[in-house]
Formats: structure tokens, C-alpha cells, sequence
């Protein structure tokens, strides 16, 4: 499709090709036939949809390159960093969200408290537990089911905010580990953002696989583990370098940083818990 005018509809400056060079508006003619629209329309979707896929796919198997090319200002091929980490953080917590609880098939209780993102178990799981109901009215809920169900929707809830707030902080580590190599922290934030989104589409996978079946999920969430281990290790090679105690800086990075996250899965989880508790106990004082 070519303008019907040599000048812009948009700014008015004179077009010197495909697009405006002062405003970027693609130069389209004021009547549009449906054949243009509809090419316009699937040639953008398709553009589109391509880089989303060949950003996913190297975000996957070539760990650092985005973060190396987005640092070159190789970036008109890729999606951006932010753009690539919602995108993948979305599709997780969005399956994360069906993950169902544990239940026993015949008695209908609650076969264990199975705390979960769709990912490892946390808490106390078991089979057919005959206490598990009654240890959970003891704590103010109405089964153990209420009690699994009202953790699951605080760890669905603020699980995915939580860890875009982590962001600043895990490139921070990265600042303090790697302080010597690189001291701008934008491009750690940058790693960040390519780091977390890259476990993020791996452990989407885990969780289809758990949908699925529940011991295939187990068996490729270990495998997620390692695979985000390794591919740590070999992101930060490719994007600082290879630097002295290359191992002990992802180790010192990721181990602070797996702290925090369950020290804010606890602050998550533990009000969920202790609020009814105590309204339970003040009722029974009254």
C-alpha cells in the first residue's frame, strides 16, 4: 500500500518512504479498500507474532544473548525486556491458577495442605490424614480444603506482584556480585527482566505438565530447577563475562535471593493462617 499523498496525514512533513520520518505513521492512503486493511492487518500480526516466538525461543536456549543484544542495541528484532517478562510471568500465574488442590478420591477430605503455585508442594502433605480437617477447625477454618483453598488464592494473589517488585531487588544482587564488571545498574535490571522471564516460561511448561499429570509435573519441575541453576550460571558468563569465582557470584545471587522469596512466601501465607486463628480464639473467650 502506498499514500495517496506525498505528504504525511499525520504531521504533514514530505514522505521519503514507507513511513513518516518525523512522526512514524505508516503511510496509508485516507481509503483504505478492505484488501489493503486485510493485508495490513495479517502482514503486522504476523511480524508481531514472529518476534514474540524467536525472542521466547532464544530467551530459552541461548542464555544472555537478549541481554547481550539488547545491551549492543541489537533490538529491533526482540521484543523488549519488560514486554518478554510479562508476557511470560502471565502465561505462568494464568496456568498456575488451575492447578487443582490434592484431594482424597473416596472420602472427599483433603489428602494434605499442599500450598502450591502450581509448582513443588509447600507444607505438610499426606494421604488421607484423618487429623488434617480437624487440625485446620482447630485454626479457625472449616476443613482442611477451606484452609488449602484460602492460601492458594493469597499465593495467587500477590505471588505475581511480589515478584515484579522483587525485580529492583534481584538486580541489585547482581550489582553488589558483579560491582567490578558492570556498575550500571539499568543493565542488571535488564538481566533481571530476561532471567525471570525465562524461568517463568520454563515453569509454565511444569505446569502443564502437572495439569497433566501430577508425578510428570514433579519430575519436570526438578528438571526446571536445574535448568534454571544452569541457566543462571551460563547467562551471567555470557553477559559479565567470564570473571573470577564465576560459580561462588550466581551461587551468592541466587541463594539471598531464594531466601527472600520464602521469607515473603511466609509473610504471604503466615496472616492467612493466624487471622482466623485469633478471631477463633477470641470468639471462645467471649
Amino acid at each position: 500500500m502506498h499514500s495517496d499523498s506525498e505528504f504525511c496525514h499525520n504531521c504533514g512533513i514530505r514522505l521519503n518512504g514507507p513511513f513518516c520520518a518525523a512522526c512514524g505513521q505508516k503511510a496509508l492512503p485516507l481509503n483504505v479498500t478492505f484488501h489493503d486493511f486485510f493485508h495490513d492487518f495479517t502482514h503486522e500480526m504476523l511480524h508481531v507474532d514472529g518476534r514474540i516466538f524467536q525472542s521466547i525461543r532464544h530467551l530459552l536456549l541461548s542464555p544472555g544473548l537478549l541481554t547481550r543484544e539488547y545491551l549492543q542495541g541489537h533490538r529491533a528484532r526482540w521484543i523488549s525486556p519488560i514486554r518478554v517478562y510479562l508476557i511470560s510471568s502471565l502465561i505462568f500465574f494464568s496456568l498456575a491458577a488451575f492447578v487443582p488442590l490434592q484431594t482424597a478420591s473416596n472420602s472427599g477430605k483433603q489428602s494434605g495442605w499442599s500450598f502450591s503455585l502450581g509448582g513443588p508442594h509447600l507444607g505438610v502433605t499426606g494421604n488421607d490424614d484423618p487429623d488434617a480437617d480437624e487440625a485446620a477447625k482447630q485454626m479457625g477454618f472449616e476443613n482442611a480444603a477451606a484452609l488449602n483453598a484460602a492460601v492458594n488464592h493469597a499465593l495467587i494473589s500477590w505471588v505475581p506482584r511480589v515478584m515484579f517488585l522483587l525485580l529492583p531487588f534481584f538486580a541489585w544482587l547482581l550489582a553488589v556480585a558483579y560491582r567490578r564488571v558492570d556498575r550500571n545498574y539499568l543493565h542488571h535490571l535488564i538481566l533481571a527482566l530476561h532471567v525471570h522471564a525465562a524461568f517463568f516460561t520454563a515453569a509454565a511448561l511444569a505446569t502443564v505438565a502437572t495439569l497433566v499429570s501430577r508425578p510428570l509435573g514433579g519430575l519436570v519441575w526438578a528438571a526446571v530447577i536445574l535448568y534454571t541453576i544452569t541457566y543462571v550460571i551460563l547467562a551471567f558468563r555470557g553477559v559479565y563475562g567470564r570473571v573470577r569465582r564465576s560459580f561462588v557470584r550466581p551461587a551468592f545471587v541466587l541463594f539471598t535471593y531464594w531466601i527472600v522469596i520464602i521469607m515473603v512466601i511466609a509473610a504471604i501465607v503466615v496472616p492467612v493462617v493466624v487471622v482466623p486463628l485469633l478471631e477463633r480464639l477470641k470468639n471462645e473467650s467471649l
